[in-house]
């Protein structure tokens, strides 16, 4: 053998799974030794086992693809990309690649903005509360505007009597 020389029990441990467990897989193996996933294979070369079949990859249908599709473009509750992947089991690049081919828009990356004017003008008018119902946002956002109001107000009185 090259390289890392395992300790018997380990070596044993780790050709018995890679030999008689194949649903675990070698990266499994290797991590449970403590070494590489190239390591465990050549561990197995040299012991004179049958090399695995590369990994499978999962193949998506058309079904699959519309469940995306649908998750990704449902409103309540709305799904990140991330959620989606997880429930579909499938690549952001390939639930963006079903998207677009089902005709329909991608949306931004992050937070949807929110117009501020509309914001303050909504809640000088009915209230936190009340504004944050009407937008469809949470009332924290509604809070966080004000703030910005406010900052904005006070940055505006301590450059009034300034000169540029």
């Amino acid at each position: 053998m090259r390289g890392v020389k395992p300790d018997a029990e380990t070596l044993a441990e780790a050709l018995r799974r890679y030999e008689h467990e194949p649903l675990v897989t070698v990266e499994e193996i290797a991590w449970r030794a403590g070494v590489d996933r190239k390591t465990v294979r050549n561990w197995a070369r040299d012991a004179k086992l049958k090399p695995r079949p590369p990994a499978r990859v999962r193949t998506f249908t058309a079904e699959d693809d519309a469940l995306a599709v649908r998750l990704y473009l449902q409103e309540d509750p709305q799904h990140s990309m991330a959620e989606v992947m997880a429930k579909t089991g499938m690549s952001s690049q390939r639930v963006r690649d079903a998207v677009v081919a089902a005709g329909q828009p991608l949306r931004t990356r992050g937070r949807p903005k929110h117009d501020h004017a509309e914001v303050m003008r909504l809640d000088r008018e009915h209230g936190p509360a009340k504004a944050a119902k009407l937008l469809g946002i949470a009332p924290s956002i509604v809070h966080y505007h004000r703030d910005v109001e406010r900052r904005l107000k006070a940055r505006a009185e301590l450059t009034k009597g300034r000169r540029r």
